[in-house]
């Protein structure tokens, strides 16, 4: 995860990876996308938005803790719990699904 500060756009920006996720109400999320899939969340209600980055929808093997975020299955729910910490209700949850081209 990367932060720095965008002046063309004049706000501070939050670049995500595969496998990263990350949440807020006032900062610009960004990602890039080949083969990859992000999940973009907005609740309306608290606006609040939150992004996730992840590689493969599962893996056939065990997968550690650390490598969770890149597989779907678990980027997927990891984002909305992440969302519902900081405020959420899965009921305002309103999702956009973006792939990538690759």
């Amino acid at each position: 995860m990367l932060n720095h500060f965008n002046f063309k756009l004049k706000r501070d920006v939050t670049i995500i990876v595969p496998g990263e996720a990350f949440v807020s109400n006032n900062r610009v999320i960004s990602t890039i996308l080949g083969s990859c899939v992000s999940v973009v969340l907005y609740d309306e209600v608290c606006k609040l938005i939150g992004v996730n980055h992840y590689v493969l929808v599962r893996s056939d093997s065990l997968v550690e803790l650390a490598q969770k975020g890149r597989y779907g299955v678990y980027a997927i729910p990891m984002l909305i719990d992440a969302m519902i910490e900081n405020g959420s209700s899965k009921g305002n949850l309103k999702d956009l699904n973006f792939l990538g081209g690759g």
